[in-house]
């Protein structure tokens, strides 16, 4: 598939809402569409065939410095690997593989793969963690594919054995064993509800941090131009400048980020609220990430969190100060298309 944004560092650099990734945008030195082996690189500290070296070397180096180790929640270190095709065993399946080998697959000059992968760098443990539930759930679902299999099979069996000795038995027994299929249905083998909590996550979750209380509900029963635009001052998000005083806001999805590339109004986050002490916001862009990366994973450590859609609340992005031009206006805030009044049920 062709790439629809080229690559251009720089300018990725520039925009807020990729400031999560902007550590790693710096340590990516690379003038061509990074590759596998240039996200290979960053976990090594050593540099791959399209990475310009600095003459200090310590911007490559850096990631690795921050990171020395990173594995995936089995214990195996992560590596990038090229995506494969096929027909594959449900070990060689992306989230099982991932799990079980450590190695998190890669399709060549595709943003939404790259993305990714910068996630994962930027976020090891939490991305590890979601990785872990995704493996579990689906244990889970094949287990219960399984037992279901195994009861059909016992009642068919013991239908036509019953059938064999007498036809009055049959004829004043349970209802066929074609009724109980009925009963007992296979189901869906897709996704279950709690993967589709974590993709939602994974594709297109922002992390939401306050300090004050008061901007956290405000954001729940979606009051957006008060929380926007008349409490702005403390919402001031994606340039790391201190300026922020009770909340922030950091995309986490890569599916997220890839609609970042080109912007537009309407376009929305599920935000997963989290509290952190007023400091958090004093501190270095690198130091953020790295609490906020073991604050979420650390949540969703507990099987009883994200077990719905109802724990995310809609983030509309571009309402953010900072994030788009035209919001630097009160009546920008009027277009309740976009900035949906009302709240949940």
């Amino acid at each position: 598939m062709k790439r629809t944004h080229e690559w251009n560092r720089e300018a990725l650099l520039q925009s807020p809402l990729f400031a999560p990734l902007h550590p790693i945008f710096a340590d990516l030195m690379t003038s061509s569409f990074p590759t596998l082996q240039d996200c290979n690189a960053l976990l090594d500290g050593t540099t791959s065939h399209s990475t310009k070296l600095p003459k200090d070397g310590n911007q490559v180096a850096g990631y690795a410095a921050r990171h020395p180790s990173i594995t995936v929640h089995s214990g195996m270190p992560l590596r990038f690997v090229a995506q494969q095709r096929g027909k594959l065993s449900f070990e060689a399946q992306y989230e099982p593989r991932c799990y079980l080998t450590g190695e998190v697959q890669m399709r060549a000059d595709n943003w939404h793969d790259l993305l990714n992968a910068l996630v994962w760098l930027t976020f090891p443990k939490t991305k590890a963690v979601l990785n872990a539930r995704h493996y579990l759930a689906l244990m889970e679902e094949r287990a219960l594919f399984q037992s279901r299999i195994e009861t059909i099979t016992a009642l068919a069996s013991s239908s036509a054995s019953s059938r064999t000795k007498s036809a009055v038995f049959v004829a004043s027994s349970s209802p066929p064993c074609s009724h109980s299929h009925s009963k007992l249905e296979l189901g869906n083998t897709g996704r279950g509800a709690v993967r589709d909590v974590n993709t939602l996550l994974d594709e297109s979750g922002v992390i939401v941090v306050y300090a004050d209380a008061e901007l956290g509900a405000l954001l729940r029963d979606f009051q957006w131009k008060e929380l926007f635009w008349q409490r702005r001052d403390q919402v001031r998000a994606g340039h790391f400048d201190g300026l922020r005083t009770g909340m922030g806001f950091y995309l986490f999805g890569h599916g997220l980020y890839e609609k970042a590339l080109q912007p537009y109004v309407g376009m929305t986050g599920q935000g997963l609220l989290l509290p952190v002490d007023p400091e958090f916001f004093s501190w270095p862009p690198t130091q953020q990430l790295t609490h906020l990366d073991s604050l979420l994973a650390d949540y969703l450590s507990a099987p009883e969190h994200c077990r719905s859609t109802r724990d995310f609340s809609p983030v509309p992005l571009l309402g953010v100060p900072g994030w788009a031009a035209d919001n630097d206006c009160a009546a920008y805030y009027d277009n309740t298309a976009y900035f949906r009044p009302g709240r949940r049920g």
